[in-house]
């Protein structure tokens, strides 16, 4: 059996996922391909870069212009429906079609052409929305009614001028509904994921609950010396925060206001993934360590072990594999009992905060115990 992987992304949360599932149909004695359009070469699995930094560049200016993410890249498009018709896959899997480089009008078009089976990981709820990847909290329900008149207009995808969410919504449930019902499997990461799937313009398909899973052969208990040593860490109890990129969503505010109240003789707090912009501006203005995000799975897991204490202040997530990557390294996990969080309790001493409002004296209750 072959399948053929689609993402935005080669690397990042949802770029890994894709890598390993590909990893494990091979191991199987299938083959797999990944198409991507973004980020590093990926050389242990097979794979393909079929857009261009222009293209991108291109399609996201026009998305912050006229509102339209998706509706660009049309050659960029064209070159993957070749790709795929070449490599002729049993199965197609859908990841993240957001992300300035791919016509999804077009990619549909061909896919209920083609009769392949398709999968479709929802790795947020851009699909079923007029406008964003999440919604829940900003305590929207437009989706539920057609969007329109959207709160988060200047949120990923930020539009800057133009609100076209109602017409996008339309567009995206006219295509998306299209597929022959017994050709689709919508794979939510979370319970809470499929729950909102199964009550959008997707419920019309079969949607099933499947974990994202983590290379535990990368991810474990790691001997942190040379960490310890290179950050000037030792005799730290050390709060780590993880993210591709460290939005409003995200959550780093709530590391900014942790590290005003912190004992910085005792304690360090040290956040991967930030920006240029966000580490000059944090050098500037905390004590916070900043490390600009990395593509080494085993640098970032030699960080996750160094960690007393992992905390993901996210304020909205579907299934975050960062809270698997740090429990499988040793780390107390704090988050947030948000979206899909709490489901990825591995019972390695993890904790869900439900008040956002005392998450600092909840992460001192923990550390003092280290």
């Amino acid at each position: 059996m072959k399948i053929a992987h689609i993402n935005t992304f080669s690397n990042g949360s949802t770029g890994k996922i894709a890598r390993t599932l590909i990893a494990s149909s091979i191991a199987r004695g299938d083959e797999g391909k990944l198409f991507y359009a973004r980020g590093p070469i990926v050389t242990e699995i097979p794979s393909v870069n079929f857009s261009s930094r222009a293209d991108i560049f291109l399609h996201g200016l026009a998305a912050r212009l006229f509102d339209c993410q998706g509706l660009k890249s049309k050659s960029k498009t064209k070159k993957l429906i070749g790709l795929l018709r070449e490599y002729n896959p049993d199965i197609i899997h859908l990841h993240n079609l957001h992300g300035y480089y791919l016509n999804y009008p077009r990619l549909f078009a061909y896919l209920k052409k083609s009769g392949k089976q398709i999968r479709w990981t929802l790795h947020d709820c851009w699909a079923f929305t007029g406008h964003c990847a999440y919604f829940s909290y900003v305590d929207c329900e437009n989706w539920k009614m057609g969007c329109g008149n959207c709160p988060q207009k200047e949120a990923y995808p930020k539009s800057v001028f133009i609100d076209r969410s109602r017409k996008n919504f339309r567009y995206k449930k006219g295509c998306f509904t299209a597929l022959d019902v017994d050709k689709v499997l919508l794979i939510a990461p979370s319970e809470w994921m499929a729950e909102l799937a199964r009550q959008s313009f997707l419920g019309k398909y079969k949607i099933i609950v499947q974990k994202n899973q983590i290379d535990k052969s990368v991810f474990y208990p790691r001997d942190t010396k040379k960490t310890l040593e290179k950050y000037e860490l030792q005799e730290k109890v050390v709060i780590l925060g993880v993210a591709s990129r460290w939005d409003k969503r995200k959550g780093l505010q709530y590391f900014v206001q942790l590290d005003r109240k912190i004992d910085h003789k005792k304690m360090k707090i040290v956040v991967v993934g930030v920006s240029k912009k966000q580490k000059r501006w944090l050098l500037n203005k905390t004590r916070i360590l900043p490390i600009l995000r990395t593509n080494d799975q085993n640098e970032l897991a030699e960080l996750y072990s160094s960690a007393d204490v992992f905390f993901n202040p996210t304020m909205e997530e579907n299934y975050p594999t960062v809270n698997l990557e740090a429990q499988a390294c040793g780390a107390k996990v704090l988050s947030f009992d948000t979206g899909g969080c709490k489901e990825t309790d591995m019972k390695t001493g993890s904790f869900f905060l439900t008040n956002k409002e005392q998450f600092i004296t909840d992460i001192y209750h923990v550390t003092d115990s280290i």
